[in-house]
């Protein structure tokens, strides 16, 4: 099944305008996923535009050297490749027409909640998206340094460090390959993870200082409003490892953060260091999705309703485990 996936992809791709997307707020997977794959394209002769979100960070630049990111579609595609993005609802509302115009869609994932909204969909549970286009390409392309760093950020970043339990011995053996091209990786993760901006240090600050906690403290929430952005004159960067952060409190279950970028809209992360927790059917309840242990979802109205809806939900999965 994955070989002739990747080869009918790569057969239909010949020739035609194609483009590759993934979610709202773009991470490291999303990113080195799209870079991946238009590499993996490139080297098989076939051009590619990378479609993204309005003002992505410009961390993402670091990822590969010499890649175009777009933020509206610049022509009508042949071919729209989707990758770790679960949901159709995921699809940034700037190039979601790229999606639904094009004549022939596929999708590329690691997430156990993808809903396979393509035409043709290839999910697999792995550490990261980059991960599973590592394993469906790798007789079709030749590695090389440029490559390697996308794919390698994606997977560092997806397994948090290699530390979460989507880390298995294939991954290790994915990155033992990665690591013979003679690249910084340790640079990499520096300028792409660790390094912060003054504004994003700021901007962490106030979202330690919102922490709120809910059912005996077994909830922790923090937010970000738009006035908080807009004072910190902040367009596209988030707080830094406030999810691990307040996953690994001593008694929090589940770890709620909240960014609203525009007016009474919030993008939503969720996290749990439980193993028998399910933040995924949470984000699904929401039209989210992800992981067992990882999970996204956008909410939309007033700030309190959003929150209560929300945190009812966490409510009854814990509840779930104590009972």
């Amino acid at each position: 099944m994955k070989n002739n996936f990747a080869n009918q992809l790569l057969a239909e791709c010949k020739g035609k305008k194609v483009a590759i997307m993934g979610h709202k707020s773009a991470d490291f997977d999303c990113i080195g996923s799209c870079v991946g794959m238009h590499l993996i394209l490139k080297q098989n002769k076939i051009k590619s535009d990378i479609l993204v979100e309005n003002d992505l960070n410009a961390v993402f630049y670091n990822i590969a050297d010499r890649i175009t990111y777009y933020s509206q579609p610049k022509q009508n595609y042949d071919v729209c490749i989707m990758v770790d993005c679960p949901t159709f609802s995921q699809i940034p509302d700037n190039v979601v027409g790229a999606f639904t115009n094009a004549k022939t869609t596929y999708v590329i994932d690691h997430h156990i909640t993808n809903s396979k909204y393509a035409k043709y969909n290839f999910v697999k549970q792995a550490s990261s998206a980059c991960e599973v286009i590592f394993d469906l390409f790798e007789d079709k392309i030749k590695l090389n340094p440029q490559l390697a760093q996308a794919l390698y950020i994606g997977i560092y970043t997806d397994s948090g460090g290699f530390k979460y339990s989507n880390t298995t011995s294939h991954t290790y053996e994915v990155l033992a390959k990665l690591t013979k091209q003679k690249c910084a990786f340790d640079k990499l993760v520096h300028d792409c993870v660790d390094e912060v901006e003054l504004t994003t240090f700021e901007l962490t600050k106030t979202a330690f200082l919102s922490v709120e906690f809910y059912y005996n403290k077994q909830i922790a929430v923090s937010v970000i409003k738009k006035e908080d952005l807009d004072r910190l004159k902040v367009e596209h960067s988030g707080p830094k490892f406030m999810q691990s952060y307040l996953q690994n409190i001593k008694g929090v279950k589940i770890a709620i953060c909240i960014t609203e970028r525009v007016k009474n809209e919030y993008n939503i992360s969720l996290r749990t260091a439980c193993d028998n927790i399910n933040v995924s059917a949470i984000a699904q309840h929401f039209g989210g999705g992800g992981h067992i242990r990882a999970s996204g979802l956008t909410l939309k109205g007033e700030y309190k309703k959003a929150l209560n809806a929300l945190v009812n939900e966490c409510k009854k999965s814990i509840k779930g485990i104590n009972n």
